[in-house]
């Protein structure tokens, strides 16, 4: 069983879920259609879970800290954070990361394809970690 990483979380305030088991599904089906034998599937699910772990937990962390940056309490922080919102352009890290100049070509910017192809491809070098060598058709 393969557990699509983004929506094994509870979602915070980024509405990504859904984009998110897109990504996934995107993932697994690029893989899948790359392999030759089914000796390969332990291999590929090492192969998706390293590609989509990293991407997902960060998407999830951001998330949460929007909901908690959209609803603080009254009070300094609050004060503070209304403040960067007026008084700056969007920066690296900005309160509102749906303005972030950073996160948002990282979030929106992300090609499945291209990210299994350059994996695959390590892959069939032997180079990819973690997996069990079995790249070789012969097997």
């Amino acid at each position: 069983m393969v557990i699509l990483y983004f929506t094994a979380y509870l979602i915070g305030n980024r509405a990504q879920g859904a984009a998110q088991a897109v990504e996934d599904g995107a993932v697994l089906g690029a893989l899948f259609e790359r392999i030759e034998h089914r000796s390969q599937i332990p291999d590929l699910l090492t192969i998706y879970e390293r590609l989509r772990k990293e991407r997902t937990t960060r998407v999830v962390k951001s998330s949460t800290a929007l909901r908690d940056i959209f609803h603080m309490v009254d009070g300094d922080r609050q004060q503070e954070r209304n403040r960067q919102l007026l008084e700056h352009a969007p920066f690296e890290g900005y309160p509102n990361r749906w303005a972030d100049p950073v996160f948002q070509p990282w979030l929106f910017g992300y090609d499945a394809f291209a990210e299994v192809d350059a994996a695959w491809k390590r892959y069939q070098q032997g180079t990819f970690p973690g997996t069990a060598g079995r790249y070789r058709s012969n097997m």
